[in-house]
């Protein structure tokens, strides 16, 4: 069976969600030229461009540099997704199942155990940002994708923020919506030039393009639950 294009796959996604290729362009945060390029077959873009269209458009990120970069595929490292694959496995009797490589693309691991220390079993603890430019600036802030960041078929992901005691998010805003849960300590949510205070189970909904902001506040921890479009653009620095 012929392996389908990087182009290929770009445009039946798009496709897919009803959007043309200048819409789709302004999700990634590129010209629409280039999205036409790219599924042409004429351009090879960056780490950075398959980065945003991924996060845009719900695609898995290793999948898409695969085929951008095949050459690379070598080098990839197959034990992290050996593990993954296996914690999904994992305390559910199922001593078979597909390959770990499968297993990401096709049937992600179902099961994402909680453990007391906030952490969820096959989940990667990641920096809450890359860079302080994609949203202003930020500290002492980490996250846990829970639902979305290995190739889930779903409308929206779950990730589990946590800030440590005087950390903070960005200050920022952009197009889509998101809705916050309180899981652990206490903290304060900007939004607008509002304040509130966010305890455990509290919910707060944050609307498009409204400035925000979270904080940890006292002496522990504050941990919540962020749920928010799979298709959405990047964050924009507020005041």
């Amino acid at each position: 069976m012929k392996t389908q294009t990087l182009g290929q796959l770009l445009k039946r996604r798009r496709q897919s969600l009803a959007l043309s290729q200048r819409e789709a362009a302004r999700k990634v945060g590129i010209r629409a030229s280039y999205v036409a390029y790219i599924e042409n077959g004429r351009r090879r873009p960056s780490i950075a461009v398959l980065r945003g269209i991924a996060n845009a458009l719900g695609l898995d990120k290793r999948e898409l540099f695969l085929l951008a970069y095949p050459e690379a595929s070598d080098l990839i490292d197959r034990d992290d997704e050996k593990k993954l694959a296996k914690a999904g496995r994992s305390r559910t009797g199922s001593q078979t199942g597909p390959p770990a490589h499968a297993g990401l693309r096709k049937n992600p691991p179902v099961l994402r155990r909680f453990r007391p220390d906030f952490r969820w079993e096959g989940v990667k603890l990641e920096p809450y940002k890359l860079a302080a430019h994609r949203g202003g600036d930020f500290r002492s802030a980490s996250r846990q994708v829970l639902s979305g960041g290995l190739g889930e078929r779903g409308a929206f992901h779950v990730r589990y923020f946590e800030l440590e005691p005087g950390g903070f998010t960005s200050l920022e805003r952009h197009r889509h919506c998101h809705f916050a849960i309180g899981v652990r300590g206490r903290g304060i949510v900007r939004v607008g030039r509002t304040r509130y205070r966010l305890g455990r189970l509290d919910a707060i909904y944050i609307g498009p393009d409204q400035p925000h902001q979270l904080a940890a506040t006292g002496s522990g921890r504050f941990g919540f639950f962020c749920i928010v479009d799979a298709w959405r653009d990047q964050p924009r620095p507020a005041t």
